[in-house]
């Protein structure tokens, strides 16, 4: 969504809200992924993904969020934090999910070449893996 449309969104959401019901904002928090190789027991580090590209968009959909809670429009109620583990059985099948859905990250070709050697060189069944931190908050609709 373009970042002029956000407040405007939310503006909707408030307009059809119930008075005291509450709208859930969930979201991944754009930091740089952790690539790891999972085998077995093992876990190595390989190396990030850059989300950089997507700060911009956390920037403004936060201060949507608040603009409308200076207004009085929402309160927030609760607020917490989360991994969301992904996995691929190959670090292309992670670079064509990564290319599809997260077009403006930047997968360096090291951490596709280290984690092909880790998992060439492991004596069990090795896979990919990312961790995602998701956010999740609660407003309520204030009258």
């Amino acid at each position: 969504m373009p970042h002029e449309g956000m407040v405007h969104a939310l503006r909707e959401i408030w307009r059809v809200l119930i008075p005291g019901k509450d709208l859930i904002d969930l979201r991944p928090r754009s930091e740089d992924l952790q690539v790891e190789v999972v085998a077995g027991e093992q876990i190595i580090f390989v190396g990030v993904i850059d989300e950089s590209a997507y700060l911009p968009d956390d920037v403004a959909a936060d201060n949507a969020v608040a603009q409308l809670r200076q207004e009085g429009l929402f309160t927030q109620k609760q607020k917490a934090q989360f991994d969301y583990a992904m996995y691929w059985d190959s670090p292309d099948e992670m670079q064509a999910y990564a290319r599809k859905r997260w077009p403006k990250s930047r997968l360096p070709e090291a951490v596709l070449v280290r984690s092909r050697e880790f998992m060439a060189v492991s004596t069990v069944s090795a896979r990919v893996r990312i961790r995602r931190k998701i956010m999740i908050i609660r407003y309520q609709k204030t009258t």
